[in-house]
């Protein structure tokens, strides 16, 4: 038997890539393929369902030639190996799949680190080896979720932007090397690495279809472009400022705030309503959240004429409120690796209080 990784492709649902498991010979006619990467794409509610934790997806049984035929169509690049295991235990496992690919056993519940199709098939090798797997492969990595979906999803802006805004320090603890087969291109490396019973669990490797799309990046691409929108808005609200012109200066404060209400609210909405560990809690919100509203309230009330004392006090409360939370999250350990994110949103938040701040005493 093989397994098959297929690296990224075009569209976000197939950004990790993917892995299936193939048999061959034992009477079959022909190789065929299982993999636990299918849904139904045309679920009205597909985005939403995936990122409350209730997409189901669906354990797939093709032949290998419709497997090759759609990955060559994609343009993506598939690498099948050889795996070490004697015929007893890719018999079992063979029917062990087989009664799971049946119409009432076939689905189940996805999750971006514990349950999907590279996991799946791990787990299912796993057995097939009597736990040696899992022991071969049980040793730490200096990788951290946050950094495997940053290299996957950077072709993706808005999305990569989004996850790293909505996942909590969850996501910045080391995964073991087990932990990391998550991801298909690691389960491909790892299977091609380990020895069990002192001989190389991947007898043989060979590219199925080369492809354009070939593996994610090893490191993601710098974030700090992120920070430009914001510096872009730092510099017109410092240009309207320094020009008199405060109406404009009062709405770039009033569409600032709106801006990180937008972004933090949605997210904090998503967490108290998903079931995927790793959304929020997060201390972004302190920056981009509910409380951005002061800064509508406050920029509304600047671009009409004076700016009342008790505006400045909600102000002022606002920046208190992150920068007293920011040095809560650290003092006690909680902190994350959100610098991208603080350069991203932190500077405008900050020159719009102080505008607004500077319009009361003038």
């Amino acid at each position: 038997m093989d397994l098959v990784t297929i690296a990224p492709g075009d569209d976000l649902f197939s950004s990790m890539g993917h892995t299936a498991l193939v048999f061959s010979g034992g009477g079959l006619e022909a190789p065929v393929s299982f993999d636990w990467g299918a849904y139904d794409h045309t679920r009205s509610d597909l985005l939403p369902a995936f990122l409350t934790g209730e997409l189901p997806y669906f354990l797939n049984v093709q032949d290998l030639s419709l497997l090759e035929a759609r990955t060559r169509m994609q343009d993506r690049t598939a690498v099948a190996q050889r795996l070490d295991l004697d015929e007893s235990a890719v018999r079992a496992l063979f029917e062990r799949t087989r009664v799971e690919a049946a119409p009432e056993n076939r689905a189940y519940t996805y999750h971006w680190a514990d349950a999907n199709c590279a996991t799946r098939a791990r787990d299912a090798l796993d057995t097939a080896t009597g736990g040696a797997l899992r022991t071969a492969m049980s040793g730490p990595t200096e990788t951290t979720p946050r950094f495997e979906a940053g290299r996957h999803l950077w072709r993706w802006p808005v999305p990569a932007f989004a996850w790293r805004f909505i996942t909590s320090r969850r996501l910045d603890v080391p995964l073991t090397e087990w932990e990391r087969a998550m991801v298909p291109e690691h389960l491909m490396r790892s299977v091609g690495a380990v020895e069990l019973g002192g001989r190389p669990f991947a007898r043989d490797t060979c590219t199925l279809t080369e492809g354009a799309h070939g593996w994610a990046p090893s490191t993601p691409p710098a974030s700090w472009p992120w920070g430009l929108p914001g510096l872009t808005g730092v510099l017109a609200l410092g240009a309207a400022v320094g020009t008199g012109r405060m109406r404009l200066a009062g709405g770039l404060v009033a569409l600032c705030g709106a801006i990180l209400c937008a972004i933090g609210v949605p997210s904090l909405l998503l967490w108290c309503a998903s079931d995927v560990e790793g959304i929020g809690p997060t201390e972004n919100w302190l920056i981009a959240g509910p409380q951005s509203i002061a800064l509508v309230w406050a920029g509304l009330v600047m671009a009409r004429g004076r700016v009342p004392g008790r505006v400045t006090a909600g102000v002022a409360g606002l920046v208190g409120l992150v920068g007293l939370g920011v040095l809560a999250c650290d003092a006690v350990g909680t902190g994350q690796a959100n610098g991208d994110i603080v350069l991203a949103l932190l500077p405008g938040l900050l020159a719009s209080c102080t505008t607004v701040l500077w319009a009361h005493r003038h």
